[in-house]
């Protein structure tokens, strides 16, 4: 199995939660320990990959999730001015 070494820090975000990171400097992050080197197994490239494709079909899902709200939203909306345009015309 292929693997990988990283300096990772331990960093506390502006919403309080701590997270691991590679070694770097980002302005709302708050470094809270010194820097250590770790070696991950990495994942095979198949699983890798299975995995990106999941990511991209629930952004897709969430999209069009989304994107169907506001159609129906729109379709209500031009529900209620088409209504009052026929109250007027009474």
């Amino acid at each position: 199995m292929a693997t990988e070494t990283k300096q990772v820090c331990l960093y506390k975000t502006s919403y309080g939660s701590e997270i691991v990171s590679s070694y770097f400097e980002e302005s709302d992050w708050i470094q809270i320990s010194e820097p250590i080197e770790v070696t991950f197994t990495l994942l095979s490239k198949e699983t890798r990959l299975l995995n990106e494709i999941s990511l991209i079909e629930n952004q897709l899902t969430e999209i069009q999730e989304e994107a169907l709200r506001k159609m129906e939203a729109l379709k209500e909306r031009k529900q209620q001015l088409l209504a009052l345009t026929h109250d007027e015309e009474i």
